[in-house]
């Protein structure tokens, strides 16, 4: 690949990121800024339970971990759901 392709395929990466947060309404450094402190705390939070959960849960792990996670499911679709509804609102003619 020559520099200009190479040069094309990065930038063609960064504006697809740019794109995502101007989609949020955000600028490029705050959704970087969030995003990483989202991926942070969601990684602490899995580490701590799973260490937690494995010195207290005897026996078989899934027992407890499906029906958290099957209400993680739920509620994520349920606020999906409320996000589509709000934003299929009414819309000005040409939008």
């Amino acid at each position: 690949m020559d520099e200009v392709a190479a040069s094309s395929a990065a930038s063609e990466s960064a504006e697809a990121q740019l794109d995502l947060a101007g989609l949020l309404g955000s600028t490029a450094g705050r959704f970087l800024l969030w995003s990483t402190a989202g991926d942070v705390f969601w990684v602490e939070l899995m580490l701590m339970g799973g260490y937690e959960l494995g010195g207290s849960i005897k026996g078989n792990v899934d027992v407890v971990l499906l029906p958290v996670s099957l209400a993680i499911l739920v509620i994520s679709l349920l606020l999906l759901g409320l996000e589509i509804a709000r934003s299929a609102g009414p819309r000005a003619p040409g939008c």
